[in-house]
């Protein structure tokens, strides 16, 4: 999204009246979903952990690039983190800040201003399309326009959801006092934040900061008063590539960790392989108080306040800081080429097919399985991602609205199918056989051998099936992961 589009963008918002801003502020850089994968590791790290917290399945976390600190959420449960937001604040305060938006999608306060919002969404989707913005900017540039022109809440939802906010991150496991360090951070910024006070951070919709740090600290005692059930501490995957996938060393791990922490609801992390996951903070933590070490939660324990506190600092890249984990799985991945179209032979093929395998263990039980998923194109590519790509930094990079980096690349792809396989094995904590073939109505005749299909429940993909077998109206397929039964209403799309 250029600076014209950005410009227009924020004109339409303004005439809504959704904003005002400080002539210090006079510009809303949006320009579409923030790439870094170890921002969006560590945001999927705590937001699938607060989706488990609170069992919403609908909740969807992005991190939009933006120069403000700033966080919205849509009354669908999508939560929009500004890209200053993910990579400025630490782990408790962005616990929190999220806690916070999770508690307005669970509450349904945004439901109140739903038609302000979807004529936002409408008109900066129409402005996006018109200045010829690709399909991701134009749904990036919809949602941001509806969330931030839905207004202020009011002052009773804001205090339910800073309540939310600190009982949530007490849930995670993280120090509930430091709430009110988020909130701090945030004045020192933006000034009071009340509602005379104009600006486009997060105070332009989340409004009265002097009463709110003053609740979130009389919250933060009553917790620690009366200690909140922490969720259960997740179990840990250890990733190994196979030899065939030695090829992709320099991304696999990172970008698999991503996935199986995303795609097991919070339940499992994955350790990063590399230095890539390291973000730069503008905080650190310092040591406790009477060299006394946090408490680290069980998977049924109550949380405590360990005495630690944040000291504002300059500080260079540190790494990802990882929660705390109990064994749990050791998975191999293998990436193989193999014919497209699920022809015989590679000069039978029409196009170029991946496969994924991930191979695990279960190291409690001892349960052993495998996964399989594919992507396939119908033209002839490099399979390999980084040669697909053509930059070896892509790989590092998620879609970003503007270029298909590590996401659209077809060991991609076949990773992220993989993983949402492995979730359901993490979720019912053993293998799942998906051993029966499903046969439904052929949604188009593009649709081939081999090809990843979507069916797609209200707003939610509830499975993948390979297709393997077609005929002129109905195509038949194994499920790589999901449900087995079919809706009318249910929509097919191919991947």
């Amino acid at each position: 999204m250029n600076k014209l589009m950005r410009t227009l963008l924020l004109a339409m918002m303004l005439l809504l009246g959704g904003i005002t801003f400080a002539q210090t502020n006079a510009e809303l850089e949006v320009t579409g979903l923030y790439p870094d994968l170890a921002a969006n590791y560590r945001v999927q790290m705590i937001g699938q952990r607060l989706k488990l917290a609170t069992g919403l399945n609908n909740l969807v976390f992005k991190i939009i690039n933006d120069k403000e600190l700033n966080a919205f959420a849509l009354p669908d449960g999508r939560i929009y983190i500004t890209s200053r937001m993910a990579t400025e604040v630490t782990d408790e305060e962005l616990a929190y800040v999220m806690g916070h938006e999770v508690t307005h999608v669970r509450e349904h306060h945004g439901e109140k201003q739903a038609n302000q919002t979807t004529t936002g969404m409408v008109l900066g989707a129409v402005l996006v399309a018109a200045l010829g913005g690709s399909t991701d900017d134009i749904t990036t540039g919809a949602s941001v326009a509806g969330a931030l022109t839905q207004g202020h809440y009011s002052r009773d939802d804001e205090n339910r959801a800073d309540t939310g906010g600190v009982r949530l991150m007490a849930q995670l496991g993280y120090d509930p006092k430091l709430a009110a360090k988020a909130m701090q951070r945030l004045i020192d910024r933006y000034g009071k934040g009340d509602a005379s006070v104009p600006v486009i951070g997060w105070f332009a919709s989340h409004p009265d900061s002097g009463n709110r740090l003053k609740h979130i600290n009389e919250v933060a005692d009553d917790i620690i008063a009366h200690p909140v059930d922490i969720i259960p501490t997740p179990y840990n995957i250890t990733i190994e590539l196979d030899s065939s996938a030695q090829h992709a060393r320099g991304w696999a791990k990172d970008y698999l960790a991503y996935l199986l922490t995303t795609y097991s609801d919070g339940r499992a992390l994955s350790t990063p392989g590399s230095s890539v996951f390291s973000i730069p903070l503008a905080a650190k933590v310092k040591a406790p108080a009477n060299n006394a070490k946090p408490t680290t939660p069980g998977p049924t324990g109550k949380s405590t306040a360990p005495a630690t506190s944040i000291e504002d600092i300059s500080a260079g890249p540190v790494q990802v800081r990882m929660l705390d984990t109990i064994p749990g799985y050791a998975v191999t991945l293998a990436l193989h080429e193999i014919p497209a179209g699920n022809a015989s032979s590679f000069s039978r093929a029409t196009g170029t097919a991946v496969s994924a395998v991930i191979t695990w263990r279960e190291n409690s039980t001892g349960f052993t399985g495998v996964c399989n998923a594919t992507a396939q194109s119908s033209t002839v590519v490099p399979w390999q991602a980084e040669q697909q790509l053509g930059n070896t930094a892509a790989t590092r990079l998620l879609r970003d609205g503007k270029k298909t980096n590590i996401e659209g690349t077809l060991e991609g792809l076949a990773l992220q199918r993989v993983a949402r396989a492995f979730g359901e094995i993490v979720d019912v904590r053993g293998p799942v056989h998906h051993v029966f073939p499903v046969t439904l109505a052929r949604p188009s005749d593009s649709i081939r051998s081999g090809d990843t299909v979507a069916v797609i429940r209200g707003n939610y993909v509830v499975a993948e099936m390979s297709v393997t077998a077609l005929t002129t109206d109905k195509m038949t397929g194994e499920v790589i992961w999901g449900t087995h039964t079919h809706n009318n209403n249910d929509k097919l799309q191919r991947e």
